[in-house]
């Protein structure tokens, strides 16, 4: 009997470890024959994605690959499985590695195996520089630089956090915040802790500026929101959308701030607004509630993850961005590119797009009295209004669009492999 249950016990724990061992050992390259003839620039470029999204991060590593390749950089991708990114890849057909993933949590074994796994890459297709975008990535990236002759780039897409482990990124080659805020707090730290990192820059996310600049719309407001999401609306209907996913932490992306002031705005100054909700997640539910709670359940509109985000954009009047902490807020230049004026945060990374009064509008972080004030404003002069988009347009095009930031992508791959 105690035979048969020590038999049973090893064949199991066999099992289970020869799955940790496949799943930490498993990478595919899903070949489409695309990436042929990238050779214009010496470098050859490893971008690493192990979130799953979606999200303002994804579609960044997204756009960026994609911006490299249309600069016929020699680029490669690793992400795993079961994400947004390989969903997105394999879709449009595009080469890419795909790994599980347990190599990037802290486990030994799982870190060791993501260490091995990337080598192998980097030996495949001559990688001499990695670039990481997620903390969970960064002690991976600590042993690829400390044993492999590889340049190391990190990319940060969230506020610095104590979770962002000092001894990771000391000695880094390169760190990206994706603006001014993000780098300014790496800076800060890099002094602070003597971390001896070589260089701190800030290179705002990529997003396809083409897909909003040139986008023509096939139906008119009204006929959109009735026939598309089913919404009926009037022709002196006022829309704001915000476009964001739905967090845990309700201060993230703030809806309430915004909740609150639409309140304002529609009980005592009798507008006919209606705000586009685009985006899902954990806190929908108790944003539903206090909706309710508000009595303006009938004014707020949670339209979930769709693929109308242009057309839900370009029938809007205003774009609010009410994050209380936020890196950029990529929704920011989609507006910009459609030359839609936005309403953000102040103190947040949107700062380096949005000037008070020259590109859109900026309220104090949670005041609802303020962003009632700012709404308003657009409302009672839409020349304003429009002149703001405008003025967002013709920075974004100067400054942000996805050639440009490649290009500035491109100049620091070369510089630390100089």
């Amino acid at each position: 009997m105690y035979l048969f249950a020590i038999i049973a016990i090893t064949l199991m724990l066999f099992f289970y470890i020869k799955s940790l061992y496949e799943n930490a050992t498993y990478l595919k390259y899903n070949d489409f024959s695309d990436d042929n003839n990238r050779n214009k620039h010496k470098n050859s470029i490893l971008l690493v994605c192990s979130n799953n999204g979606p999200g303002g991060g994804v579609t960044h590593i997204i756009n960026l690959f994609n911006s490299l390749r249309e600069q016929n950089t020699n680029v490669h991708i690793l992400t795993k499985k079961t994400s947004a990114t390989a969903e997105y890849l394999n879709k449009n057909k595009i080469s890419f590695y795909e790994c599980n993933s347990t190599i990037f949590r802290f486990l030994g074994i799982r870190i060791q195996s993501g260490y091995f796994l990337i080598k192998k890459i980097c030996k495949n297709h001559r990688i001499n520089v990695i670039h990481f975008n997620e903390a969970k990535e960064l002690k991976i990236a600590k042993m690829l630089s400390k044993n492999l002759d590889k340049k190391i780039v990190f990319t940060r897409h969230v506020p610095l956090s104590s979770k962002t482990k000092a001894k990771y990124i000391k000695n880094a080659d390169i760190i990206i915040g994706v603006s001014s805020y993000i780098s300014n707090g790496f800076c800060k730290k890099n002094t602070e802790e003597n971390l001896k990192i070589k260089k701190i820059t800030h290179i705002p996310p990529l997003m396809n500026d083409k897909k909003f600049k040139n986008f023509k719309p096939s139906k008119d407001k009204l006929e959109f929101f009735r026939d598309k999401l089913g919404i009926q609306l009037s022709e002196t209907s006022i829309i704001i959308c915000f476009i964001a996913n739905m967090y845990k932490d309700p201060m993230h992306k703030n809806h309430h701030v915004l909740f609150r002031a639409l309140k304002l705005l529609i009980s005592k100054n009798k507008y006919a607004i209606h705000l586009m909700l685009a985006g899902d997640g954990v806190g929908k539910t108790s944003l539903m509630k206090l909706a309710e709670e508000l009595s303006i359940k009938n004014n707020v509109h949670f339209l979930g993850f769709t693929k109308e985000i242009p057309s839900i954009i370009y029938h809007s009047n205003i774009n609010v961005l009410s994050s209380s902490k936020e890196a950029f807020g990529l929704v920011v230049l989609e507006a910009a590119f459609m030359k839609k004026t936005s309403i953000v945060t102040q103190g947040i990374g949107a700062n380096d797009l949005i000037k008070h009064n020259e590109t859109g509008l900026i309220f104090r972080n949670n005041d609802e009295t303020d962003l009632v004030e700012k709404i308003e404003t657009l409302i009672k002069d839409p020349v304003l209004c429009k002149k703001l988009g405008e003025n967002a347009y013709k920075i974004a095009e100067e400054n942000f669009s996805g050639e440009i930031l490649a290009k500035k992508h491109i100049g620091l791959y070369q510089e630390i492999c100089s």
